[in-house]
């Protein structure tokens, strides 16, 4: 899910746009529109009142990698993302938030961008990294 906020995000007026593997089937693909729009309920019903408007929905491939402490999304022509765990005292092993509220899971650990660039559904952005981060494994299921 592609999303941009034009200022603070609880004010909303998000523009969302989603793109999904082109190695699912009409059904995964109908299944993840109803989650990724709020319809099925989970995580992203609690959101859907913040979005102003709906950017579109396409197939690509989809790439992600996982590299130690590091994660890779690439969409090719659309969309490079790599962030990189933040470690402790253990140089191997990422700091955490741990037992905290979040929609999707209970434990994140802290990140670094090392860079994002994308151009989709008319949203372009553009960074060498530095930016906050985050990293954990979530499920988003709808309900039912």
């Amino acid at each position: 899910m592609m999303l941009h906020s034009p200022g603070v995000m609880i004010d909303g007026d998000f523009t969302v746009g989603l793109i999904t593997d082109d190695r699912t089937s009409e059904a995964q693909q109908q299944a993840i529109h109803s989650i990724a729009s709020g319809q099925a309920g989970g995580p992203m019903a609690a959101l859907a009142p913040l979005v102003g408007k709906l950017a579109g929905a396409q197939s690509a491939p989809i790439e992600y990698e996982e590299d130690g402490n590091s994660r890779t999304l690439n969409v090719p022509g659309l969309v490079t993302q790599t962030v990189d765990a933040v470690t402790g005292a253990d140089p191997n092993t990422p700091m955490y938030f741990d037992n905290m509220f979040h929609p999707v899971t209970d434990r994140l650990a802290f990140a670094k961008s090392a860079g994002t660039h994308f151009s989709v559904f008319g949203m372009n952005y553009d960074s060498d990294g530095g930016n906050n981060g985050h990293i954990g494994p979530f499920t988003w299921e709808g309900e039912g």
